[in-house]
């Protein structure tokens, strides 16, 4: 098992365009079948997967407030995100 203090990371980026707002929580979709990342920001959520080079918006059933942390349940495909003053909201 290696060690996670001396493994040598690398990164790659996804995505061509970044926005300015602060990044909160960032979330993978394992089972979605085509790579799915949910990012959690002061102006939302963001979506970005296999098929698409940059990131959109995902506002199914999620108003436009800071999402402060993210949950999928892979069960059923939902996606939990967890606001400062408008509690979890939960969207498929």
């Amino acid at each position: 098992m290696p060690d996670i203090f001396t493994a040598n990371p690398s990164f790659e980026s996804v995505g061509v365009n970044v926005f300015s707002e602060a990044k909160l929580s960032l979330k993978h979709h394992e089972r979605s079948g085509n790579n799915t990342l949910y990012l959690g920001t002061a102006l939302g959520v963001y979506t970005i997967n296999d098929d698409s080079s940059t990131w959109e918006t995902f506002d199914n059933n999620l108003p436009n407030v800071a999402i402060r942390d993210l949950e999928i349940n892979e069960e059923d495909s939902k996606l939990y995100a967890a606001t400062y003053g408008r509690g979890v909201l939960i969207s498929d």
